[in-house]
């Protein structure tokens, strides 16, 4: 039975039986025939106040008190809401089976919206449950939180969650991982072992003595700069396709086929290729690179090359150096012109330009002019040497050989507007071979082209044609032809008002020999002319001044200023004319002709004279 501790004292007797009826009836209400399960329900619903219930069983929807012992048995809260515990000194919850449900109101036991200060929870393999709840553990140590299925922790104040010596071991093939979000985190002086980080940020970080390896589709990048650098003498980077370097983490991470310092390669080339590069039937891994070209290597296996891309309005530069001048040479393309240059000593020596469908130019005193050709070179005023050279050594090639189609204009042109003791155009020949070399050779070799001149010399000033001949025994000019000539082989011509001679023929022989000599195709000496001044005809031995070896025919007057001599008989065909006396000298006497009168032998005589029949011309 209950026992009563406290009695409320009424003020009359209506008031007492008023309210004991009313505990009574609220007592009755509790349909209960356990009393004390009663008087919980009367102090739930009227007010009834009881100090101490002492009970095996306590029923109510309402119990409230200073105090509330339990001793031994269960205490069953379903569906109660204990507003407030008060200050609960030690309390001992188990739980039930039904544990791992998806809400608290499933569960056998269950603890919601409450604040635990000061305690140690021991979940005793158990799940630790808290949805949109805030946990404060200040100060606590936390010794094992057992296996962690999923934890997230949000701080909104930089240093909020520091875990100190911590080792985070994240084991799973298949699922689990650690991602850290913005912000940054510190790992100074922490060692990362063995770890496969997806999608990963690090800004300002140094990764030594390891190998950051980029498999399948991943990539690395840099926004500011990149760095690929080893520091071991000759050891080189290797970037590009390098099958030794193994996807496997952990295995093999050097390109040891790579060549040089730094070799690019996108695809392997052929193993004759290999074998060739080294000169020795090499390989992929022996063959070697020039030691003097090994700061860069660019494979590929078929076409390789490198761009450089840059705006319409900039150039592009390749610069080399040296410790005397950073950038004493290089190439430079505008790419506002399309013309490429070339620098040396830090001076424009030569520029490919896109004129004519492209032409290069030799520039001259670093001084870029205005292209007038496909090649352009202008020598300055101070280069010092020649414009082209061409040191040709091929015994059997050509040195310059120029295949023209032109039809109008000069296959090649020379414009001399200051030459003053120099030659415009200039053969020299110093070899002592004796073969029948020519110095000059020009062969028109078209029968149908009549109407061009093969060898065309015009002046307004100077000679024409100039020939020094210093060999003694060789022709100077010979002119040659076969077949029947329909034209003069030589001609000589001037057709203004000349003052002077057409041909002028010099020698200065002095022993009587000939200076000039016309021959026919079956004899010499057709016409001669002696250094004595002898003309032969037909006589290449003129011992007279007009010595004629045949038939003299004068079909005009004849006018003999001294002596006629006639060696052998002579025949007068028509009329002999004597202005003077003439004298005819042979055999026994002398026959002189003066006037209209004969003298032979000093006595007055006529002249007998007949014609070719005989008959008699004349009757004196």
């Amino acid at each position: 039975m209950p026992s009563v501790s406290a009695v409320e004292l009424t003020n009359t007797f209506d008031d007492w039986r008023n309210r004991t009826n009313d505990i009574v009836t609220e007592i009755n209400g509790a349909n209960s025939v356990d009393p004390t399960s009663a008087i919980v329900y009367a102090n739930s619903t009227s007010g009834f106040q009881v100090n101490e219930v002492v009970s095996d069983s306590v029923t109510g929807t309402l119990v409230t008190g200073t105090r509330l012992t339990f001793t031994g048995g269960n205490i069953n809260f379903t569906s109660a809401n204990t507003t407030s515990l008060g200050n609960v000194h030690q309390t001992h919850i188990l739980g039930g089976t039904a544990i791992d449900v998806s809400s608290p109101s499933l569960a056998d036991s269950s603890i919601s919206n409450t604040f635990i200060y000061n305690s140690k929870i021991n979940l005793n393999g158990q799940k630790f449950v808290s949805s949109n709840a805030d946990i404060d553990l200040t100060d606590a140590t936390i010794l094992n939180l057992g296996t962690v299925e999923k934890f997230i922790a949000t701080s909104t104040v930089h240093d909020n969650i520091v875990l100190t010596n911590a080792t985070i071991n994240l084991n799973s093939d298949t699922v689990g991982g650690l991602t850290i979000s913005q912000g940054t985190h510190e790992f100074g002086g922490a060692t990362v072992n063995g770890a496969s980080m997806n999608t990963i940020t690090m800004s300002g970080s140094t990764t030594q003595g390891g190998n950051v390896v980029v498999n399948g589709a991943g990539f690395l990048v840099s926004t500011n700069s990149l760095s690929l650098a080893v520091d071991a003498g000759t050891a080189n980077v290797g970037i590009g396709k390098f099958t030794e370097v193994s996807t496997a983490i952990g295995t093999e991470k050097r390109p040891t086929s790579s060549k040089g310092r730094t070799h690019i390669r996108t695809e392997y080339a052929g193993a004759s290729d290999y074998a060739n590069w080294d000169g020795a039937g090499g390989t992929l891994t022996t063959f070697a690179v020039n030691a003097g070209a090994d700061e860069m290597v660019l494979e590929g296996n078929t076409s390789a090359g490198m761009t450089i891309l840059a705006n319409t309005a900039s150039n592009s530069h390749i610069a080399f150096g040296d410790s005397a001048d950073s950038d004493v040479g290089g190439l430079i393309y505008d790419h506002s012109l399309d013309d490429l240059y070339i620098v040396n000593e830090g001076a424009n020596t030569a520029v490919f330009q896109n004129n004519f469908g492209g032409s290069l130019q030799i520039v001259g005193g670093d001084t870029v002019g205005t292209p007038s050709g496909k090649l352009h070179i202008n020598v300055g005023s101070s280069d010092g040497t020649t414009g082209l050279y061409m040191d040709s050594n091929d015994a059997d090639q050509y040195g310059i050989y120029v295949e023209a189609s032109q039809t109008t204009q000069n296959v090649v042109h020379v414009n001399s507007t200051t030459l003053t003791t120099g030659s415009a155009f200039s053969v020299s020949d110093n070899s002592a071979d004796v073969g029948a070399r020519k110095i000059v050779n020009i062969r028109q070799d078209h029968a149908s082209a009549t109407g061009g001149i093969a060898f065309n010399v015009e002046t307004d000033a100077m000679k024409a044609v100039e020939i020094v001949q210093n060999a003694t025994n060789k022709v100077a000019m010979n002119v040659t032809a076969s077949g029947v000539q329909t034209a003069p082989l030589v001609k000589f011509e001037n057709t203004g008002d000349a003052d002077h001679m057409t041909l002028y023929v010099k020698n200065s022989r002095t022993d009587g020999g000939l200076i000039a000599e016309f021959a026919n195709n079956t004899t010499s000496g057709v016409l001669c002319a002696s250094a004595n001044g002898n003309i032969g005809i037909n006589d290449a031995t003129p011992t007279y001044k007009l010595d004629v070896n045949g038939t003299l025919r004068s079909t005009g007057a004849v006018t003999l200023d001294s002596t006629l001599s006639v060696a052998s008989g002579t025949t007068i065909s028509s009329t002999l004319g004597v202005t003077s006396t003439a004298t005819f000298t042979g055999g026994s006497g002398t026959t002189t002709v003066l006037g209209n009168s004969i003298v032979c032998d000093g006595v007055q005589c006529r002249l007998k004279v007949l014609d070719s029949d005989g008959a008699l011309i004349n009757s004196g």
